[in-house]
């Protein structure tokens, strides 16, 4: 099978990191790498991915810094370094459910484009399922064509691009998938929620 490497951007997520990189080791093997991008954290964030990292030595993960403040800047840092075919973009505090690369790579293995569902959880701890609309360029134009951590990309398409609008304070990752639909890339649609996507008071790296 086709592998992925897996991007996290990090900003001030200490309460969150650590259940975000179990979520990537319950992937399995089909994660080749997985890079920590952070991004200026004045947290305890950078020491807890250094502990999990020597707690888990086998496990292949590279602890970088970013210092341009801006989730797309420290989600294109490591994208010269990807090898694999696939990229998994996962916000630190999000989680993946378990096998959500491998069945979309199983299921979609031709797409440059995998919307994903995802369940929702807000700060109250209501849950939510929120499922992608079919009609691509309709979704694109409303928001509803999956998120970040719920979708999944393919390396040649985002590289094709030349990867995030650094100067994007938000909706980043529309702005990503219309220049891919632009360029004639291949959209899939994924209607099994494969994410937990969790709100937090603030600070949120999509919303700085």
């Amino acid at each position: 099978m086709d592998k992925a490497t897996v991007i996290i951007p990090c900003y001030n997520v200490e309460g969150y990191i650590l259940e975000c990189l179990d979520s990537v080791v319950l992937q399995g093997d089909v994660v080749e790498h997985t890079y920590v991008v952070d991004n200026n954290s004045t947290d305890d964030t950078v020491s807890k991915v250094r502990r999990w990292q020597n707690a888990n030595a086998t496990f292949p993960l590279t602890l970088l810094s970013a210092t341009k403040p801006s989730a797309p800047a420290a989600r294109n840092l490591p994208l010269n370094r990807v090898e694999t075919k696939w990229i998994q973009f996962l916000d630190a505090d999000d989680l993946l459910l378990p096998k959500k690369i491998e069945d979309q790579i199983r299921s979609y293995p031709n797409g440059d484009v995998i919307c994903g569902g995802f369940h929702g959880v807000d700060i109250h701890g209501e849950k939510t399922r929120t499922l992608p609309n079919q009609n691509i360029p309709l979704a694109l134009i409303q928001g509803t064509a999956g998120i970040t951590s719920s979708n999944l990309f393919s390396t040649r398409i985002i590289q094709s691009v030349k990867g995030w609008d650094e100067s994007f304070k938000s909706s980043q990752e529309y702005d990503l998938m219309f220049r891919i639909w632009q360029a004639g890339a291949t959209f899939e649609v994924d209607l099994a929620p494969r994410a937990l996507i969790r709100e937090r008071h603030s600070g949120q790296i999509s919303q700085r």
